[in-house]
């Protein structure tokens, strides 16, 4: 978790604790994350996240999203991102929630 932190503060560049859509896809770029189709798999993931429509993501939403992420992608045999997108989605809303 603290790399990813790391990573979040990277992009951060004006250190508000806050990334947008492009952030997002910078910290994945960074963190070699596979997509298939780059531009569409963070626009799916910022929606995710994004429920307010605020325009913005946090650390904590990050961190939190990387791990479903990491766990999404295990139990699908490290697919591509795309693939694993509906799963990702259901377990973020489940998170959400809590």
């Amino acid at each position: 978790m603290q790399d990813l932190q790391q990573v979040f503060q990277e992009v951060d560049k004006d250190t508000s604790g806050w990334i947008d859509e492009k952030g997002l896809y910078n910290l994945f770029k960074l963190l070699n994350v596979p997509m298939a189709d780059p531009v569409e798999d963070v626009r799916s993931i910022f929606m995710i996240i994004d429920q307010q429509r605020l325009g913005r993501m946090s650390c904590d939403a990050f961190c939190a999203v990387f791990e479903v992420r990491r766990a999404c992608m295990r139990a699908c045999n490290n697919r591509t991102l795309s693939s694993v997108l509906l799963h990702v989605e259901c377990l973020l809303r489940a998170r959400i929630m809590l």
